[in-house]
């Protein structure tokens, strides 16, 4: 007898905790919704700011980038802490790795590509012309 009561008495605590579990989840969704409505509107204030600055000239959009790309490279450093005891200009220089970076580039045009986003890859490729013909490098 005590043990059908207690097993109900269980019972019916589980089931308050699944109705109060269920109505949690169906906030917690109807608040991501919102959110996501939220990002959504912000993403659109930001791309809409971006344009105004860069079409002012106040920041053009290299620069942006540019920017965007350190502070998401110092996040990754921060997440993911390393030591870097060469820079890129010394590792290209060994063999003929910047030859074989620009042919994983795929074409000559994403080379030439690649060669103006990098500067350390143009110096090299600039001071060892034998190693990629005919790929103008501007370095400025």
């Amino acid at each position: 007898q005590s043990s059908v009561k207690s097993q109900m008495a269980r019972l019916a605590t589980c089931s308050t905790m699944v109705s109060e579990t269920t109505m949690m989840v169906k906030e917690l969704r109807a608040l991501v919704h919102g959110m996501k409505s939220e990002i959504s509107s912000l993403r659109q204030d930001v791309l809409a700011i971006r344009e105004c600055l860069n079409d002012s000239g106040q920041l053009p959009r290299k620069r942006f980038l540019l920017e965007l790309h350190r502070q998401r490279f110092a996040d990754m450093l921060r997440l993911h802490p390393c030591s870097m005891s060469q820079k890129l200009d010394d590792v290209l220089l060994l063999g003929n790795v910047a030859a074989v970076c620009l042919q994983l580039a795929g074409t000559w045009v994403c080379a030439s590509a690649l060669l103006g986003a990098n500067k350390a890859l143009a110096r090299t490729v600039a001071s060892r012309p034998d190693q990629l013909p005919g790929i103008p490098v501007d370095i400025e």
